[in-house]
């Protein structure tokens, strides 16, 4: 009987231990405060429209910070977009999307990702872009932006247009 019920309690126990990977935009706020305290929101600058969420924050002590996300129809989040006007702050930004890597997607690799994308941290360079089987990366870093965005995949599937012949695609000669 002791050994039924230590199999159920670890069974719930483990189960509990998942990640949520669906989260809205308090949650998501919320986790990365608390992941990182150089995370400052500020909630008189936070706006909603839609599906859409935009926040103003600090990150450390610079201001000019803003993260843009939007939602599916179930408000979790599918695709978080960060940008910053301190492009004299490039460790520290890096340092912010490596933060938002983590706890938006904690089973992802987060160094390789940083790799990828910032290795070489010049300014002017393109846009990068990094895939991996559920998300999608992307970063500029310009001289007047510095900008990153991660996609879920899973939530915001790619969409394929299929061939048809409706009747107004038929010509007759």
């Amino acid at each position: 009987m002791k050994k039924i019920a230590l199999l159920l309690l670890s069974v719930i126990f483990l189960a509990s231990c998942s990640v949520q990977e669906k989260v809205n935009v308090n949650l998501l706020t919320e986790r990365l405060c608390q992941y990182d305290e150089l995370f400052v929101i500020n909630e008189f600058l936070s706006f909603s429209q839609e599906n859409s969420n935009t926040v103003f924050f600090a990150y450390g002590e610079e201001k000019g910070f803003v993260m843009e996300t939007r939602a599916d129809g179930q408000g979790n989040t599918e695709k978080i977009n960060l940008a910053c006007t301190c492009t004299d702050k490039i460790d520290l930004f890096t340092q912010c999307v490596k933060s938002v890597i983590s706890v938006y997607a904690p089973d992802e690799d987060g160094s390789e990702i940083m790799n990828e994308l910032f290795a070489d941290k010049q300014l002017n360079s393109g846009m990068l872009y990094y895939e991996t089987k559920w998300y999608s990366y992307s970063a500029r870093l310009s001289d007047d932006c510095l900008y990153f965005s991660v996609e879920n995949r899973k939530l915001s599937p790619r969409s394929e247009v299929a061939l048809s012949l409706k009747q107004n695609d038929i010509i007759e000669y």
